[in-house]
């Protein structure tokens, strides 16, 4: 392969345009992975386990641009060998073996790997810059933070970049080793079998690992239920999100199975919309499938990424609406206006009127919370485990309807604790277990467990009783039978349920920064795919505009009919990508109804139209953009001026 260097170098100076895609996005993938890494080693773990982690997340975002730019390298080197599949027969044709075709393919992705890898790597400071600032702004790391600059997260994005151009190409160059060199004096227009059987194979070995992860994470053994981010609602948030975009990449797997039927359904009225364009473009978009294809993949992506992520990321918002109005059994609550506690003073106007305060929290933190005894070495492997607790001084049953999975809440009182089922399950506790734990002040204690209650959004996994704590934590909200009669100085009361909760906005907070992460790098990639997929293609039209010429049509014609292929082929993905949602909407729903919510509650069945509106017209203006400033030099060659003649 090193002997074909200097004509893969040759041949990409040729192709260069073609192959900024890849250049493009290998460039942004490795940049961001050594970012990614300049950061993770210093962004502080938040002190609650519970909490979002900002280091999980940049991690999932590095991981999803090296997914993401694996399908761009893919389908630009195979739209690549498609369009020379003239060229390979030639050589072949000439004496080259298959083994030096697929040689060559993997010398030009090597090439296009390492000048992208080391424009990566030189330009990384810059997104770790703007990521670390990202991190401040969004309070996910403390003010100041910086990223900490080394050789090695460059170096191992450089390795990791150049292995997704190898990974890229390899089955292209498997492709473009199997061309005869009879092939060579074929004049074929129109694209053969674009469903290979290496697609078959890595399609359905993803789609049984992908199954496979979604069967084991819905039925979760009790040890994994230890990591903190498998239990709550808002595991199953990110889990719903995992899902979707897992199941979108699979179905992007199968276009070339999906896409040309429904291509041949939408261009049946074209011609009587758009005439002899409408014709041209329904004809054109199938008989080049492979360029059809390679155009709604991407468009694909885009509209059903955006479509399912936002879609629920507003059914889990709307979840969390909905289950702070259905467990609220006190209509009011009273929160501080400044600082993070109630004073003295209100607390005692609260209590002066019989029946109006039916119970106040804290937030606390208990650590060692177990059967086992407490370790008194912090740094140990088996270090006590902080959990973020809820004193509640008064009746649970006063401020929320709770649903009781075993035990009973009249108990909670005294040395007592309840914590969630799912928290239970994972470390096998019963009701009536002694519970070893540190109280919020450091002090030891031994608590019986009382009572296991279902997860929920606005309330932590340990609830405490007031009675349990040697000292008082100062209260920060105060649950009312009824509005006071008269205002109270720096409170804030406000109908129970609302969105003043500080913890329901945090979680909800980061549920919006992981949407982004989700989205961004996809959609940037998908987009950059779109482009370079329509600039590929201009070499594919130039003996379809020769065609056209020969038969009368004028360069308003033909740039309608580019146009007219192009939106159809955007126009069957967003429809796709639309029933992809529909589905995965319709699961994410009966999720919340059935897996979070209880009694009457539900979530109603929406779709973000919006979002898939603003998406799909998105894709289209990019795509039609490109296509006909790319197709403008093919015009300008085919359709001279006329030539100004001096009277």
């Amino acid at each position: 392969m090193i002997a074909l260097v200097p004509v893969a170098a040759a041949t990409l100076r040729h192709r260069r345009t073609a192959m900024a895609g890849s250049f493009t996005a290998l460039a942004l993938g490795v940049a961001l992975i050594a970012a990614v890494g300049q950061l993770v080693a210093r962004v502080p773990d938040p002190v609650d386990p519970q909490a979002p982690s900002p280091a999980k997340l940049l991690q999932f975002m590095a991981g999803l641009t090296g997914l993401v730019a694996v399908f761009v390298v893919a389908g630009t080197f195979a739209f690549a060998v498609a369009q020379r599949r003239g060229e390979t027969a030639l050589l072949r044709a000439a004496g080259a073996t298959p083994q030096q075709i697929r040689a060559l393919i993997l010398a030009e992705s090597l090439l296009v790997g390492l000048t992208a890898a080391v424009a990566g790597a030189v330009l990384s400071p810059l997104p770790a810059r703007l990521l670390a600032s990202w991190l401040v702004s969004e309070g996910l790391a403390p003010s100041g933070f910086e990223p900490g600059f080394g050789a090695g997260p460059p170096l191992l994005a450089a390795v990791a970049g150049l292995a997704v151009a190898l990974l890229g190409a390899f089955a292209a160059s498997r492709r473009a080793g199997r061309v005869r060199p009879a092939e060579a004096l074929a004049d074929a227009v129109v694209d053969g079998r674009v469903m290979t059987v290496g697609r078959w194979v890595w399609s359905l070995l993803y789609l049984l690992a992908a199954g496979g992860y979604m069967i084991s994470s819905m039925n979760a053994p009790a040890y994994q239920l230890r990591a903190p981010g498998m239990r709550g609602p808002d595991s199953k948030a990110t889990w719903s999100l995992e899902m979707g975009t897992m199941v979108i990449i699979g179905l992007a797997m199968f276009a070339p199975l999906l896409v040309p039927p429904l291509v041949r359904a939408l261009a049946l009225p074209l011609p009587m919309l758009n005439g002899a364009a409408g014709l041209l473009a329904g004809r054109n978009a199938l008989a080049s499938a492979r360029r059809t294809i390679s155009t709604a993949t991407p468009v694909f992506l885009v509209v059903a990424l955006t479509g399912s992520v936002v879609g629920a990321g507003l059914a889990f918002a709307d979840a969390r609406d909905t289950e702070a109005r259905s467990m609220a059994a006190a209509p009011y609550v009273a929160s501080p206006s400044t600082g993070p506690a109630l004073a003295p003073e209100t607390l005692r106007a609260l209590h002066a009127k019989p029946g109006l305060l039916a119970a106040t929290t804290a937030s606390a933190m208990v650590t060692g919370l177990g059967v086992g005894p407490l370790s008194s070495d912090e740094n140990a492997a088996n270090a006590p485990i902080p959990y973020r607790a809820l004193v509640v001084n008064g009746d649970p049953a006063s401020a929320w309807r709770l649903h009781v999975t075993s035990g009973s809440l009249p108990q909670f009182t005294g040395a007592a604790v309840a914590v969630s089922s799912e928290l239970a399950r994972a470390y096998g506790w019963r009701v009536g277990d002694r519970l070893n734990t540190r109280l919020p002040d450091g002090t030891p204690a031994a608590l019986r467990l009382v009572a296991t209650v279902r997860p929920s959004f606005g309330l932590p996994e340990v609830l405490l009783p007031g009675s349990a704590l040697r000292r008082p934590v100062p209260a920060s909200r105060a649950y009312l039978a009824e509005r006071p009669a008269a205002p109270l100085p720096g409170v804030l009361v406000s109908a129970a349920g609302d969105r003043h909760d500080p913890d329901a906005a945090t979680a909800a907070h980061f549920q919006r920064l992981t949407i982004l992460a989700i989205l961004a790098p996809a959609l940037l990639y998908a987009l950059i795919a779109v482009v370079n997929t329509m600039v590929m293609s201009t070499r594919d039209r130039v003996r379809d505009i020769s065609a056209l010429t020969a038969v009368g049509a004028t360069r308003r014609q033909v740039s309608r009919a580019v146009a007219a292929e192009t939106t159809l082929t955007v126009l069957t993905a967003a429809l796709l990508a639309l029933a992809v949602t529909a589905l995965t909407q319709m699961a994410v729903v009966r999720t919340i109804n059935t897996s979070i919510l209880t009694g009457s509650a539900r979530v109603p069945y929406t779709l973000p139209w919006t979002a898939l509106a603003l998406s799909a017209l998105v894709c289209l203006a990019l795509a039609v953009l490109s296509a006909l400033t790319s197709l403008r030099p093919v015009l300008r060659s085919t359709f001279p001026p006329p030539s100004r003649t001096r009277a």
